[in-house]
């Protein structure tokens, strides 16, 4: 696929791209340092785990992406993201929000956590409906377009989820079944934001970068279907199904990433191949490792 003029016309300003990237490499580095710190038998459900957690999360995966997504929209969707108005304020507003929740995680300081909470809250709000109104602009849908479209949507469930259960957990004001909230907030933000923007977006950069033309897109449509299908699960406690279904959803991504690369004209085996067949392999790992250690051994 080459870039047309019309979506390097469309390309925001590197400055706004930057801001993001910078910071993610930062705070890439203080969660790093900051891992030492948290103690192994710390429970995934108290705040000071789960303070690390965010701040790695949402201080880097998740601040790549927003950077990435406002330079990729025009090329993967052939259409301007909606406005860059207020990119700036979004942005600051979420990093500050990032480092007040991770902060008063850490530290057990409720005003701080909900403060923290409410812009991270507020700022990926913005943000899900300016990308959710770029596709305005699509002139052409296809199973890429429908992979974003959902991980937008997924986007403000799993943000809205992750509200009530900070409130739940640090203030009883909700009643919440926090463990089931837990696994439809993960699911849906991890499994559902990141993973159909990461599966969305191969199907666009793999074929480019490897010179793979005509290959087939029949793993990532079924891929598509079997994790929409999971997250319904996860409304109905069906959680054992649930994890099957990402599980095979994850794999077959791994099928599709495996026949473009199968597929490619550019036959060198450089480091860029090399990082994506590793990265491949290691969610096959983690798919084995997710089943045997939440389901196979029930």
């Amino acid at each position: 696929m080459m870039l047309s003029q019309s979506a390097i016309s469309m390309a925001p300003p590197f400055s706004l791209v930057s801001k993001f990237f910078m910071a993610a490499s930062v705070l890439l580095l203080v969660s790093l340092n900051a891992l030492p710190f948290v103690a192994t038998q710390t429970p995934l459900l108290a705040f000071g785990a789960a303070g690390f957690i965010h701040l790695y999360l949402l201080g880097f995966v998740m601040m790549v992406i927003l950077g990435a997504l406002y330079q990729l929209v025009p090329v993967v969707l052939e259409a301007p993201f909606f406005t860059l108005k207020g990119s700036s304020v979004l942005f600051y507003a979420y990093l500050l929000g990032t480092l007040a929740l991770s902060g008063g995680m850490v530290l057990g300081n409720n005003p701080l956590m909900h403060a923290g909470g409410t812009a991270v809250y507020a700022s990926l709000t913005a943000f899900s409906v300016l990308f959710l109104l770029s596709f305005k602009g699509v002139t052409r849908w296809n199973l890429i377009t429908y992979f974003l479209l959902a991980s937008g949507v997924c986007l403000v469930l799993g943000i809205s989820l992750g509200l009530g259960l900070l409130i739940a957990m640090s203030t009883g004001g909700i009643a919440l079944d926090v463990t089931a909230t837990l696994i439809r907030h993960g699911v849906l933000s991890l499994g559902g934001f990141v993973m159909f923007i990461v599966m969305g977006v191969s199907l666009v950069l793999l074929p480019m970068f490897a010179l793979a033309h005509g290959v087939s897109t029949w793993y990532s449509k079924v891929a598509f279907g079997a994790m929409l299908l999971a997250f319904g699960c996860a409304f109905i406690n069906a959680f054992a199904l649930m994890a099957w279904l990402l599980g095979l959803g994850l794999v077959l991504y791994v099928a599709q990433s495996a026949h473009i690369l199968a597929k490619r004209m550019r036959r060198k085996k450089d480091y860029w191949f090399y990082n994506v067949a590793f990265a491949l392999a290691c969610i096959v790992v983690a798919v084995g490792l997710g089943l045997w250690g939440g389901v196979g051994r029930r």
